[in-house]
Formats: structure tokens, sequence, C-alpha cells
């Protein structure tokens, strides 16, 4: 994973507690623990400074020097590096798109991401975008009944949500390369990035292709959900217009808000199939051991400090493929919730 530049500053629903067997990182979406010391006097500054304010550059050094080792989880801001250079590749003025319509706090967005030279840091930009994200989505989970969850199902019953979920999976890894494709020109300081992506994405829909053989079927027997269709067309559409809400989606899809094991994994264990696991678990690993949880924050990297109107623009979109996620999900548990009734 590469190294992200910008100061880290935690999500105000973020706690940090010491433990007897090292420091827990907890918020509504992610609970992790690690067997890390760290100084008592650490915590009892981070808590102060958090609820404070930094007051020097050694208070915001010390709060990025507690995250850092929780960089792969969606705990935190990155305050924009004013070190930057400005990009002289898009206009500085363009008509700026309305805010009409959004949800999302974009003025609070555009004020933290500014930089003294009226150039904004998509990355913590993003950072925002990613924060908006995962708070419509715990709202959204919110009504999710408990049990309507993959490991809680009958078997044969399990096994029928598990391909359905598989195969939205593995629509997605079809789709990605004519999906990434487009980016390349979005940006010619991107451009080698981006095709390092594709690159690392190519034959992953071979791979978990193989579970559907070892579970004597194949992906195209199995229905792809009318919404994901559509998501992946927006994403499409983005990869030639935006490169923040470009990133946004890839952040969506490869930085999963959740520690743990694999449902689908977990599922066809428990269903006896190792051999049908395998590939899943394989597809998993080598996206961690890949880097691919900052991979939208490796291809900003490479572009400058941006004028007001792109980052608006690419508000706009993250918010659109934000709302199109979640319809997503919705469909997939109502398909869930028909499973789970049958007779």
């Amino acid at each position: 994973m590469g190294q992200i530049t910008n100061f880290l500053w935690p999500y105000d629903e973020l706690e940090i507690l010491k433990t007897d067997e090292g420091v827990q990182f907890k918020a509504p979406w992610v609970n992790v623990s690690f067997p890390q010391k760290v100084d008592p006097q650490a915590f009892e500054r981070f808590e102060t400074i958090k609820k404070n304010g930094p007051q020097s550059a050694a208070d915001i050094q010390l709060v990025d020097s507690l995250l850092r080792p929780v960089a792969k989880y969606p705990l935190y801001y990155c305050l924009p590096n004013h070190n930057k250079k400005t990009d002289t590749y898009l206009p500085a003025e363009k008509q700026t798109p309305t805010m009409e319509g959004l949800r999302w706090e974009t003025e609070n967005i555009l004020n933290f991401s500014k930089t003294p030279n009226e150039r904004f840091d998509a990355i913590s930009a993003l950072s925002c975008c990613r924060l908006s994200h995962l708070k419509d989505l715990m709202d959204y989970m919110q009504s999710v009944p408990k049990d309507l969850k993959l490991p809680l199902l009958e078997d044969q019953k399990l096994r029928e949500a598990t391909l359905l979920f598989l195969r939205q999976n593995h629509y997605v890894t079809q789709r990605c390369e004519g999906v990434l494709t487009p980016a390349q020109s979005l940006h010619p300081d991107c451009s080698e990035k981006v095709k390092e992506f594709i690159r690392e994405e190519q034959g992953h829909d071979k791979l978990l292709a193989l579970s559907f053989k070892e579970l004597g079927t194949s992906a195209e027997s199995i229905q792809v959900l009318p919404s994901l269709v559509k998501l992946m067309d927006l994403f499409e559409e983005v990869a030639k217009i935006n490169l923040l809400a470009f990133c946004f989606i890839i952040d969506m899809f490869e930085r999963s808000p959740e520690a743990g094991k694999n449902p689908m994994v977990q599922a066809l264990l428990k269903l006896g199939e190792e051999k049908a696991a395998k590939p899943i678990q394989t597809h998993a690993n080598i996206n961690v051991h890949g880097g691919h949880d900052n991979e939208s924050v490796e291809i900003l990297e490479t572009v400058g400090l941006l004028p007001q109107w792109y980052i608006q623009e690419g508000l706009s979109w993250a918010q659109k493929a934000s709302d199109m996620m979640i319809e997503f999900l919705k469909e997939r548990n109502q398909y869930l919730e028909k499973i789970k009734n049958q007779m």
C-alpha cells in the first residue's frame, strides 16, 4: 500500500481505547484491535487534542502517528496538504455545478479541503465523501433485520443466497477493465497509475468463476441485479468525467467498512465447500496484499491541488454513486429476504 502523504485526523465517530492486549479502534462501521504498545500519556493527549483541536504541529503529528497503523480502515480524514503543487492540466475556471439536491454537506467539504491558494486537495475531499457515504450506509443498515445475514440461513437457502452474492461480485470483476479503461484519459498524471490498477484487476473474474465450477454451476446462470448494472454503468460514465468521483467509487468497492471474515467464504465453509471457498479467499487476499484499500488515494496522489468546480462536480457524482450503492444493497437484501422466507 502506498504511503498517504496527508496527515491523518480522526472522524468524530472514532474512539481509540487502551486495552490489556494493546489498542482498540472503534467506530460504528469497524472495530479492530492491535497488540501494539502505546504510551498511556499519548491516549490522554489524544483525547484532549480531539476535544480542543490541535494547538501545534506536534499535536497533529501525535494524532497521525496513532492512526497510521489503521490506515487501511475508513476511520479518518486526510488533512489538506498545502505543500502539493497546483494542478495546471485542468482549467482554473469553469461553470461551477449546482449544489441543489445534494444531501452531503458540500460547503463543509469544500472548506475542509481548501488550501490557502484557493485550490483544493482531492484526497481531503475524498476522505469527507467516505464519511458521508458511511453515515448514509449506517442509516440504511439500522433498518435491516439483524437476522438477515448469510451465515444464519438454512443450508439449501444458504447455498442459493451465497451464489447470488457471489454472482454480483463476479459481475463487478467482469465489467472492471471496460469500466476502468476510460479513466486513463481523465488526467495525464494519473494515466500510468490507472493502467497499473487495471493490470492488477485483470483475471479476477476468471478466478471467481472457479468457485461456480466447484459448485457445479456457472456465473451466467445466476441473475445480476438491475441496481448493480446501473451502478456499474454510472462507474463507467464517471470514468470519463471526473477523477475525484472515479476514485470515490473505487474506494466504495475496494475499502470494506468491515474488519473480519468474508461472509461468502464463511458460508461456503459452513456448507462444506472448501474448494469453492478458496478462490474467493484468494481474491480477497490479492486485494489486501496488493494494497487496494488505499488505491483511490494512490491515484489521487499523482495530481496536484484542483479547482473548486472540479471538486464540486466530483462531489455531485460521488453522492449519486453512493445512493446507487445503497440501492444495490437494498435490492440484494430484498432477494435475501425472499430466499429466507421460501418454504
